[in-house]
């Protein structure tokens, strides 16, 4: 399933609204440095890793951004084109599993 896609104005937006159960990996579509995963996680420990593929400016590789073990809790990241995949532009994302997970991608205009 394809995360809900959510752009959010200075008027406001409320993007809890959106928060849809994800699939173990979800690919956010062309992310930019307005581009953030909103994810609520129940009481069953989960890990979420965007995957790092390419190069930073500097030539280094991007590293995994991970959070692990997350429980009952409600986290706002932050997925910028450093995570995009050079081949098709776009972000991965993987949860460790999906139980009581809701998730969506939020764009600020």
């Amino acid at each position: 399933m394809a995360l809900n896609d959510v752009q959010v104005g200075y008027t406001g937006t409320t993007p809890g609204a959106s928060l849809a159960a994800p699939t173990t990996v979800e690919t956010i579509l062309a992310p930019d440095d307005r581009t953030y995963l909103l994810v609520t996680v129940g009481a069953t420990a989960t890990t979420i890793t965007i995957d790092g593929k390419g190069n930073a400016i500097n030539g280094t590789a991007v590293p995994d951004l991970v959070f692990s073990a997350l429980t009952s809790t409600t986290r706002l990241i932050k997925i910028d084109r450093q995570y995009q995949d050079p081949a098709d532009g776009n972000a991965d994302v993987t949860f460790s599993q999906v139980t009581a997970v809701t998730a969506c991608v939020v764009r600020f205009i």
